[in-house]
This record gives structure tokens, sequence and C-alpha cells, in this order.
């Protein structure tokens, strides 16, 4: 089965996202996000699709991912790929909430290694996320360091097809590096 997993810089997702006031940012790229991955379901036959579940881009692909399949989609299965087992113990608690809705929606969520946090267990959570993709969608400004550039180079390096999804004035464009 075909399969695509999220990356993402937490701020193109995580700094516009308020629950009780999202802004127009946000919702621009949550109406986007749903356009893509409608998309890729319906033209790329994707039917599995993977989720970090850090909070901004990873929790918004589940949400995009479970709206798609709640309005008549195909079946589509959602894994969340947890870095460790207490990831979000140190949350905020409507954040954690928030956390615990997301992995409701997922078929599966699996903790790729073992308590307790460590920043390199996120790299390794990336690692697994496109060993086990066929495709990654990453939402990335281009410019930031971290998590995001890493997952990426670390999918070109083993020729997987990345979705790129960036900023574009006041919208969102995207395009395929292969």
């Amino acid at each position: 089965m075909p399969t695509a997993c999220f990356t993402g810089h937490r701020k193109l997702a995580g700094a516009y996202y308020n629950r009780h006031n999202p802004s127009t940012e946000w919702h621009t790229l949550k109406n986007y996000l749903n356009q893509v991955v409608k998309s890729l379901i319906h033209d790329h036959q994707i039917t599995h699709f993977i989720s970090g579940l850090a909070i901004g881009v990873d929790m918004l692909g589940v949400e995009s991912v479970a709206l798609v399949r709640a309005f008549g989609g195909p079946e589509v299965e959602i894994t969340g790929a947890m870095p460790f087992p207490s990831q979000a113990s140190r949350w905020p608690k409507p954040t954690r909430d928030h956390w615990d809705n997301i992995c409701g929606l997922c078929n599966e969520v699996l903790a790729i290694s073992e308590d307790p946090y460590h920043p390199s267990k996120m790299q390794i959570r990336n690692v697994w996320m496109v060993d086990n993709s066929d495709y990654v969608i990453a939402i990335w400004d281009g410019i930031s360091k971290g998590g995001t550039q890493n997952c990426m180079d670390y999918a070109k390096s083993k020729g997987k097809p990345i979705l790129l999804i960036q900023p574009m004035g006041a919208g969102w464009k995207h395009s395929w590096i292969i």
C-alpha cells in the first residue's frame, strides 16, 4: 500500500495555531493541506499516512487525512509514530488533550524509541518514517534549519519523492522534489 509521511517546521503550522483563535494563515495552510492530501489519495492512490505526532505539521497532517476520510474518502490508514512514549508528558494540558485526540484518529500509534527523552530520538523517528514511506510531504520555508531539513535530506539520500509545500505570499505552493 502506498504510504506518505509528514514532516514540517513547527513554526509554519504551530506558530499560526491557537486552539481557541486560529489565525487566517493557519486556516489557509489547513485548507491547502486538505486539498493536497485529497489529491495524493486520489491521484497517487496513497492509502496510508504516517505522522510523527509533533506539535504543528504532524498534528495538522493527521487532521487533514481524518477529514478526507470522514467525508467519503477511501479507506485510508494513519499511523502515529511518536519518538518515545512520554513525548507529550511535558506539554501544557490543552496541548496534551489535543495530542490525545490526534492519537485517537490514528489506526495505530507506535513508540519508535524507549523513554527517556533525548533530542536524537526525533531524528530516529524521522528516519523510521521515511524508511516506511514511499513519499514524504514536507511543509518547510526553505530556510529554517533543524528536523524538517534533516528529514528531507535523509529522504533525498534514499531517493524518496518529496512533495514540498512552502509559503508563498498569503498562500501556499507545492512542488515535487525527486
